[in-house]
């Protein structure tokens, strides 16, 4: 229920408090529930609580965040000087989320598991959850609204598949997932795609620009990176040696030979890295910047997109078990070959200090 106090006395403040009362105990709710909101006003500065209570400078239009409530800002109309507004958390949870999109998607309340039809209402008298259930086990549709009255979610389920959409609280589509197509869509609030995830077996998986052009594509053995303009700015790939070769390495846990491309601005091509690893690199993660030293195989640089030089690693271990590195440099002018000798290790470090500016 939303309650507001108001007292005579004039403050140079309003204070705000905002109280999440536990579903189920009717206790008031646990350090992270209390703590993990905020006030935001209309220009989007961040008012954070003390003690419970947010000190804002005027009356006014507000929003506060509570991700431990709802994934969007609930907007509050400020009129008085104290002013509190009670929440209650939902009594409805999902007995294993990793579940949620599948058909075995099971839901407690309360530590019950849920039977027939169920409706839960926000505090302010808002429908919150309205579905129909056997033994914990959605029947036909679930369907979940935001705390101004918008259908936050919907989730359809029937013997061959699972539909789940997510929405905005303006309406707009926010997440799209089709378990019988193998497939996941997210998207902006202006409606275009943000992210795409199909084929669950054989990822493929793609991110857009809030302007509808590409900014990411992979898959299982390759990795594109675009700029919000379209042009290529990284490239990542990767093959699985076959255990022959695997076997006939000086390590045979190396699983993969990957190359990694990077470009200028304009698409021209500024380094490329052949590496092997014992494990899956990827850019979008960024693990791609935790690459060993002992796993490169050539690192080649680029000027006005010809080849300048190249330079060549190889390594071996010694009796104590530690690695002993060599490298070999080729210089290039104007993209042809020149000269190819051994490089030591200072100028290899000044080298590749000079390339990485």
């Amino acid at each position: 229920m939303l309650c507001w106090f108001s007292f005579g006395q004039k403050n140079d403040t309003i204070r705000y408090s905002a109280l999440f009362i536990d579903c189920c105990s009717n206790d008031i709710g646990n350090f992270y529930q209390k703590t993990d909101w905020y006030v935001i006003d209309e220009k989007g500065e961040r008012y954070n609580p003390k003690n419970d209570t947010v000190s804002l400078p005027v009356n006014g239009n507000y929003s506060i965040i509570s991700f431990a409530y709802q994934s969007e800002p609930i907007k509050l109309n400020l009129t008085s000087d104290i002013h509190v507004d009670t929440f209650k958390t939902s009594c409805l949870n999902s007995y294993l989320p990793e579940l949620f999109y599948s058909k075995n998607s099971t839901f407690v309340s309360c530590s019950n598991f849920t039977d027939s039809i169920y409706t839960e209402y926000h505090t302010n008298g808002n429908l919150r959850w309205k579905g129909n259930f056997s033994n914990g086990m959605v029947v036909n549709c679930l369907e979940n609204y935001y705390f101004t009255g918008e259908l936050k979610s919907k989730l359809l389920i029937d013997e061959n598949s699972v539909l789940y959409y997510e929405f905005y609280s303006t309406g707009q589509l926010k997440t799209e997932i089709n378990t019988k197509k193998k497939y996941r869509k997210y998207y902006y609030p202006n409606g275009e795609v943000s992210m795409k995830m199909t084929n669950f077996g054989k990822l493929k998986f793609f991110t857009y620009f809030e302007n509808g052009n590409i900014k990411v594509k992979q898959s299982n053995r390759k990795e594109i990176i675009y700029s919000e303009q379209g042009t290529v700015s990284q490239e990542l790939s990767r093959k699985s040696l076959f255990i022959n070769d695997r076997m006939k390495s000086a390590d045979s846990s190396i699983s993969y030979t990957n190359t990694w491309i990077k470009y200028d601005s304009i698409g021209n091509k500024v380094k490329e890295l052949e590496f092997i690893s014992k494990n899956h690199y990827s850019i979008v993660t960024g693990t791609i910047y935790k690459i060993r030293k002992n796993e490169y195989k050539y690192i080649e640089y680029y000027k006005n997109g010809e080849k300048a030089i190249a330079i060549y690693l190889d390594f071996y271990t010694d009796e104590k078990g530690e690695y002993i590195m060599s490298y070999y440099l080729s210089e290039y002018e104007n993209g042809k070959f020149k000269t190819f000798k051994e490089l030591p290790v200072d100028e290899y470090e000044l080298l590749i200090q000079e390339y990485e500016k």
